[in-house]
């Protein structure tokens, strides 16, 4: 409370909502994620350190946020009743990745938008989770019954990929 006292003024913002608080030991690239809505903060960090990260937090990067979250839920709206799947982001798998992820099926699906009663894949939905190219690099159905796929595949391995271990998943 001591460091608030004294540094408050030097803050964008007077809530940092919705963004999260994420304690971690890695070293980030961004720590403000504007994509997955979190704030980075090393615990061995100095507290001048962990202002510094708090002042990137200003209004408009609040409202980017408010952005790439709207937009993702409509990407993911789209995919999920089009393909009849649940997707999930992985914990490999970057805000920023799963986004653009979102965003390329999105648009594929919407080009492809003359086949969309087809492309059903399964009759019951299937939950996908997503993870980054050097985490996955083929489809697999998990011990859990899920299928992850990766941020690299192409569309149509994906769809296909989904469709074929559908029968494996639960």
């Amino acid at each position: 409370t001591k460091l608030h006292d004294e540094h408050h003024h030097k803050l964008n913002v007077d809530s940092f909502y919705p963004l999260r608080l994420v304690l971690s030991n890695d070293e980030f690239h961004d720590k403000v994620d504007l994509f997955s809505g979190t704030v980075m903060l090393n615990p061995i960090a100095t507290q001048i350190q962990w202002l510094e990260t708090l002042m990137l937090v200003s209004k408009d990067s609040l409202k980017e946020l408010e952005h790439n979250r709207s937009e993702l839920l409509q990407n993911q709206t789209k995919v999920q009743s089009t393909l009849n799947i649940q997707l999930k982001k992985g914990f490999s798998c970057t805000g920023e990745e799963y986004q653009n992820f979102m965003s390329g099926l999105s648009a594929m699906l919407t080009l492809h938008d003359n086949d969309a009663s087809s492309t059903a894949l399964t009759p019951e939905r299937i939950q996908v989770v997503v993870e980054t190219s050097q985490a996955c690099r083929r489809a697999v159905v998990t011990n859990t019954g899920v299928i992850r796929v990766s941020t690299g595949m192409p569309w149509e391995t994906i769809i296909s990929s989904v469709h074929n271990l559908r029968a494996d998943a639960r």
